[in-house]
């Protein structure tokens, strides 16, 4: 009876979870990763992942070791082979390096509930029922952490309304109903959230199902713009267009205490609708620096994070921008010369998606 109800109830539970307003089906690229071999060590694996992917994956085990791995990937997505990969290794998979890469450390490997969707990997981490004295209700809070492939750099997250079910008395299953969440700003490797709902009886062994979905917020990729003739004296923007984005140098502004760069940033139409607090979350990423050269011998002169850029006529697809370079403040410009002598680089998101990913877990054990 049990095991014949469960995917009935799967099925019904992803029926019944709404989609979100204003919700397109836009997909982000998968990058794939196809790895077959009955013995490779852990180094050749992650060197794979890195050529395949694009996304550096490092062995930050204290104890590093041979290892023979036998992996049979075919256009596995990132998760899914660095998944497989930690098993074989026995290994975990950390997000939270101080370096902000992805590392594997020190296992043991453990299996986590798991659900993928394209470039995203939802695990369920933790599961707790505790009792509110003040209300004498107890809840169930259920841990959740989304992760996706470093490329990806999204900035804001809404999670949908979830259902969850249990088999209750007579093995007859009960759906609770998880309220959804309003939009909350997201930065780098991963975001957790918490989800609540009424616990279960003590009878309840497990939730059987739990499932829904959350609309994330995010540029398809980061764009970076050269301007190369940075003359103070000339009246005439400097401009140029990626993918639908267009930026302008309109000014440059150059005193013996610093230089002043003017931009003007404009995103194409059609992305997604933002509340009026969070119209410029999509340039909370933005970067500029000033460059001499390229490659190993090119000389950086980064932005001050604590010269504050000066915006205005800010929206969700427009802004002006002012932003200030102090002279003589670091080794790299104690000599800056003119402006002439540099190149300017900014970083902006490219055309910025709206897409809506789906989880789905069985079999979540209660304590």
């Amino acid at each position: 009876m049990r095991l014949l109800t469960i995917p009935i109830i799967l099925a019904a539970a992803l029926a019944a979870v709404p989609a979100l307003e204003g919700q397109g089906p836009t997909s982000l690229p998968v990058r794939s990763l196809t790895l077959k071999s009955d013995h490779i060590g852990l180094a050749d694996a992650l060197a794979a992942i890195k050529r395949q992917t694009g996304t550096a994956v490092v062995d930050r085990r204290s104890a590093q070791r041979k290892d023979d791995l036998r992996l049979d990937l075919d256009r596995a997505t990132f998760w899914q082979g660095l998944d497989a990969i930690a098993r074989q290794a026995d290994a975990r998979i950390s997000l939270y390096q101080e370096d902000g890469t992805i590392a594997l450390v020190n296992g043991p490997y453990r299996t986590l509930p798991t659900s993928m969707h394209g470039i995203f990997r939802t695990t369920v981490r933790r599961l707790a029922v505790a009792r509110n004295l003040e209300t004498a209700r107890d809840v169930c809070t259920i841990e959740v952490e989304t992760a996706w492939e470093p490329w990806f750099q999204p900035f804001l997250m809404e999670i949908g309304p979830a259902t969850a079910r249990y088999l209750g008395p007579m093995n007859r299953p009960v759906a609770a109903t998880i309220a959804g969440q309003g939009r909350f700003r997201v930065a780098g490797r991963a975001s957790v959230t918490e989800l609540r709902m009424p616990a279960p009886p003590r009878a309840a062994q497990l939730i059987d199902m739990l499932a829904g979905s959350f609309k994330i917020i995010g540029p398809t990729r980061m764009l970076v713009f050269r301007f190369d003739e940075l003359k103070p004296t000339s009246k005439k923007p400097l401009g140029s267009r990626q993918d639908g984005v267009k930026v302008e140098l309109t000014r440059i502004l150059s005193d013996p205490e610093k230089w002043s760069f003017d931009l003007r940033i404009e995103n194409p139409p059609g992305g997604p609708t933002y509340e009026s607090h969070q119209a410029d979350l999509w340039m909370r990423d933005n970067r500029i620096w000033l460059q001499k050269g390229d490659g190993k011998s090119a000389v950086i002169w980064k932005h001050s994070g604590a010269e504050e850029p000066l915006q205005e006529n800010q929206d969700a697809r427009r802004s002006a921008v002012r932003y200030h370079f102090p002279l003589g403040d670091s080794s790299a410009v104690r000599n800056a010369g003119k402006p002439e002598d540099w190149s300017l680089r900014y970083t902006t998101p490219g055309p910025i998606v709206e897409t809506r990913v789906e989880f789905s877990f069985k079999d979540l054990p209660l304590p």
